[in-house]
C-alpha cells in the first residue's frame, strides 16, 4: 500500500438503527463534519429494518447486528452459546456487587448483542484497516457494547451519552414510583473509552457521581448537540391573532404531552384564543384520551400534525409566528426540539429537569417550572399568560442569543469531529 493509502483515516460509527427507518434523526446533522476529517466512515447499526435511508458519500454501511424481524431467532441462537451465558452471569454478579440495578433479561439480551457486535462487519473492518482509525458509539447503550473488544485491540474510541442511555430513570416508559431503575451492563468496558462525551453538563455530572470511572475528569467532556440556522419567521404577528403554542415530541408517559394541552385549555379560559400545534406521534392512550377530551374546550384549537420531516417543521417555523414552545417532560437530555425553537427566537416553557435548564435559561430563553408546577395547569397558565403579555410589550427575552452561544451546530459539530480526528491520530499507521 502506498503512503497516501496507508494514511487514510477510518472511523467506525456504531448506531442503534441509523440509517434504518427513522432512527437517530439528529445524527445526520453531524455527518458532514465527520466526513471532513475521515476518508472512510464505516456505519455499523445494531438493528436493521426494511426502510433504509441513503448514506452520504464516503460512508459505508455494514450489515446490522440483527434485523428487527429476526430478533427472536437472533437472541435464541445467541443464548445457546456458553460464552454468552458466562459473560452474562459475570456481569450480573459485578453489577450486584457494586450496588447497581440488575435486570437479568436486559443483561442476557445485551450479552447476545455484545457478542455479535464485537464480531460484526464494522468492527472487523476497522480492526483490519491501516492508517489512523478510531471508533465512535453514538449511544452509550447497545452501540457501545464493542468497547471491550476495541480496548483490547488498542483502538481509541469515544462514546456519546444522551438520556435514555444515561439516566436510571431515562427509559421512555419510566414512571416514578412504579418502574424499576434501568440496568446498564458493561459500564466497566465503556469506562475504558478515551472520550466519554455528554450532551449536557448535568449528564456528565450524573455519570461521574453514579459510576466509578478511573480518570473520569480527563476523559469526560461536554459536547453539545446543535441545530443548523434554518432562518427566521418571515411573517409578523397581526393584532387579534390567536396565541400560538407549539410542542414537538413523541406522545409517551415521560413526555407528558397531555399537560401541555391542559395548560393550553386553561389559557383559553382566560379569554384569549389559543392554537396548539403538536408535532410527533405516540400511542400513550391516557395522554391521547385527555387530548381528545380537550378538543371540546371553547377558544382552543388543537392541531395534531403527527410525525413530519424536519424540513417541513422548519418551514412551519419560517411561516408561522409562534408565541411559545412548550416541553413538560419528566426527563430529558437537552431537547433538540428546544434548540430548534430558540434558533427561531421562540421563547420556551419547560420543566427544570436534567439538562433542559442548559437550553432554557429563566429570563433569557424562556421560563422554567417544576414538575409539580407542570401538573397544576391553572396556575401555570396564569403565570405564562402574564409573562407572555409582558414579553409582547417589553421584549425582555432573547432566545436566539442563547442558541448562538450554545447550540449552533456548525460550531459544535465541527469541534466534536476535530476531537475525534485527533483521537484517531493517536494510532500509528503500520
Amino acid at each position: 500500500m502506498n503512503e497516501s493509502a496507508a494514511n487514510r483515516a477510518t472511523l467506525l460509527l456504531t448506531t442503534f438503527k441509523y440509517p434504518y427507518a427513522k432512527g437517530e434523526p439528529f445524527l445526520t446533522a453531524e455527518l458532514p463534519y465527520l466526513r471532513q476529517h475521515f476518508d472512510r466512515i464505516l456505519v455499523q447499526p445494531v438493528i436493521g429494518m426494511p426502510e433504509k435511508r441513503d448514506l452520504p458519500e464516503g460512508f459505508e454501511l455494514c450489515a446490522p447486528v440483527y434485523h428487527e424481524k429476526g430478533r427472536k431467532a437472533f437472541l435464541a441462537a445467541g443464548l445457546l452459546k456458553p460464552a454468552v451465558l458466562l459473560a452474562a452471569a459475570r456481569e450480573a454478579r459485578r453489577l450486584a456487587k457494586t450496588g447497581h440495578a440488575v435486570d437479568m433479561q436486559r443483561i442476557l439480551v445485551w450479552a447476545v448483542t455484545r457478542h455479535a457486535l464485537e464480531r460484526s462487519e464494522g468492527v472487523q473492518r476497522l480492526l483490519a484497516a491501516r492508517g489512523p482509525k478510531a471508533a465512535y458509539a453514538y449511544w452509550g447503550h447497545t452501540p457501545a457494547l464493542a468497547s471491550g473488544r476495541l480496548a483490547r485491540a488498542g483502538i481509541p474510541f469515544a462514546v456519546r451519552f444522551h438520556r435514555v442511555d444515561l439516566y436510571h430513570y431515562g427509559a421512555h416508559t419510566y414512571v416514578e414510583g412504579k418502574s424499576r431503575p434501568q440496568s446498564f451492563p458493561w459500564r466497566e468496558d465503556i469506562a475504558a473509552a478515551d472520550r466519554l462525551i455528554f450532551i449536557s453538563g448535568h449528564g456528565r455530572d450524573y455519570y461521574g457521581e453514579t459510576w466509578n470511572v478511573p480518570d473520569f475528569d480527563r476523559k469526560a467532556s461536554v459536547s453539545r448537540l446543535g441545530t443548523s440556522d434554518a432562518g427566521h419567521c418571515g411573517r409578523a404577528r397581526q393584532p387579534g391573532d390567536p396565541f400560538v403554542l407549539v410542542s414537538c415530541s413523541r406522545i409517551s408517559p415521560v413526555k407528558q404531552v397531555h399537560l401541555i394541552g391542559q395548560m393550553a385549555a386553561e389559557m383559553a379560559k382566560l379569554g384569549r384564543s389559543v392554537v396548539w400545534h403538536h408535532f410527533g406521534v405516540g400511542d400513550h392512550a391516557p395522554s391521547l384520551q385527555v387530548i381528545e377530551e380537550l378538543k371540546a374546550q371553547p377558544g382552543l384549537d388543537i392541531r395534531l400534525h403527527g410525525w413530519v420531516q424536519n424540513p417541513e417543521l422548519m418551514e412551519f417555523y419560517r411561516t408561522t409566528p409562534v408565541d411559545l414552545f412548550a416541553n413538560l417532560s419528566l426527563s430529558e437530555g437537552v431537547p433538540v426540539s428546544i434548540m430548534e425553537a430558540i434558533s427561531f427566537d421562540i421563547p420556551v416553557l419547560a420543566t427544570a429537569v436534567d439538562g433542559t435548564p442548559e437550553a432554557v435559561v429563566e429570563g433569557q430563553s424562556g421560563f422554567l417550572c417544576s414538575l409539580d408546577e407542570a401538573s397544576c395547569s391553572p396556575a401555570l397558565a396564569r403565570r405564562i399568560y402574564q409573562a407572555m403579555s409582558q414579553q409582547e410589550t417589553e421584549r425582555t427575552l432573547a432566545p436566539r442569543k442563547l442558541w448562538e452561544e450554545r447550540f449552533d451546530a456548525e460550531r459544535n459539530f465541527a469541534e466534536h469531529a476535530a476531537d475525534l480526528a485527533a483521537l484517531a491520530g493517536r494510532v500509528v499507521a503500520t
